[in-house]
């Protein structure tokens, strides 16, 4: 899915039904010729869409369950000033058990005429992550991706493993600021390419805060 976008108009819904959590948005975004970032695109935006559901179960004081679902749309510009789009799909599932949570995602997304006409890629992705909260400040979670990309007949396959910790430095409030630590290990292999398979290992150490 499309995560962020330049100069849209969002609208956001939250509802609290008992023991049921809602949390519906959408947004519209017209023409632009730089990203979120403010750097020039390399295929102008003629517009972006999209919307979102998530649903929340408490099934106890202990345990609860999410479901969340997704769709965006955007439609840019090749060189030649022809028009192409992208439609992304996708589905999320978690579970949360005192201070352990289970999750599970599931995405899809086609690219059609992107540098050419009839042109099509295909991308999924299926990711599954744990997270275990150690005591109320101190975090550490795992994630594993799998992932295809089909263009020209030829797909090349990704699978992706991380693993992190954080900590709470501050939290009260709306604010929240914690450091974190990560490895991440990737490895693609492709399809009729010159490069028969790429590993890359990256350890980032940073600061995250939320308000």
């Amino acid at each position: 899915l499309e995560t962020s976008a330049r100069r849209v108009t969002q609208y956001v819904y939250n509802g609290d039904y008992g023991s049921n959590k809602v949390k519906f948005g959408a947004y519209y975004g017209g023409s632009s010729k730089r990203n979120i970032k403010n750097v020039d695109l390399k295929n102008n935006r003629k517009n972006t869409w999209g919307t979102g559901l998530i649903f929340n179960h408490e099934i106890d004081s202990i345990q609860n369950v999410t479901v969340a679902a997704g769709f965006t749309r955007q439609i840019s510009e090749n060189a030649n000033k022809t028009a192409y789009y992208s439609n992304a799909y996708a589905l999320g599932l978690a579970y949360n058990f005192v201070h352990t949570t289970y999750g599970l995602d599931f995405a899809h997304k086609d690219t059609k005429n992107k540098d050419g006409a009839g042109n099509k890629v295909k991308n999924n992705e299926v990711t599954a992550v744990i997270r275990q909260g150690l005591n109320e400040d101190w975090n550490v979670y795992a994630m594993y991706a799998y992932k295809t990309d089909k263009q020209f007949g030829d797909t090349d396959r990704t699978r992706q493993f991380m693993v992190g910790t954080e900590y709470y430095v501050y939290n009260q409030g709306s604010l929240k600021v914690k450091p974190f630590l990560e490895w991440q290990a990737t490895r693609t292999k492709y399809e009729n390419s010159t490069v028969d398979r790429s590993r890359d290992f990256k350890t980032v150490i940073g600061l995250r805060a939320y308000w």
